[in-house]
């Protein structure tokens, strides 16, 4: 029994983690914060959004921070958090709302994230992420506030 009991608070222990990981993305994202991406991702990790972007973490990340520095605000959420752990490695699907303000407009993305994770030296992180877009959403903005 108590290896069972082992095995789930294992589990637990994972799925906190990459959860708290997958909040840690939005921040980064939003705030510009290399740092802090590089707790999320594996530095060999690859990303695939659909026709947007294909490539490394380190491009991915290069091109967001391009596009959000000329962005007036940015806002990303995420929710319906669904993982399944297996020893070191990891899946998840999460849904994702991007918010982003630039030129007069909000553009509004709303998607899925399909995650691959692995635990490296004590971490996970994403080896690989597949986005898929739901919802796209251009709304002009009718205020001047942020």
């Amino acid at each position: 029994m108590s290896e069972i009991m082992s095995d789930a608070m294992a589990d637990l222990v994972a799925k906190e983690a990459i959860t708290e990981a997958l909040h840690r993305y939005c921040v980064a994202v939003d705030r510009i914060d290399e740092v802090t991406w590089w707790h999320v991702w594996h530095r060999d990790a690859t990303a695939h959004y659909e026709e947007i972007f294909d490539g490394s973490a380190a491009s991915l990340m290069a091109w967001i921070f391009e596009t959000h520095r000329s962005c007036m605000a940015t806002s990303h959420q995420l929710s319906n958090v669904l993982i399944d752990v297996a020893g070191l490695t990891a899946t998840s699907e999460s849904y994702v709302t991007a918010c982003i303000r630039a030129g007069g407009t909000d553009v509004v993305a709303r998607g899925r994230y399909f995650d691959s994770w692995s635990n490296r030296d004590g971490a996970w992180r994403i080896d690989e992420r597949r986005y898929q877009n739901d919802i796209l959403q251009v709304i002009p903005v009718t205020t001047t506030e942020t």
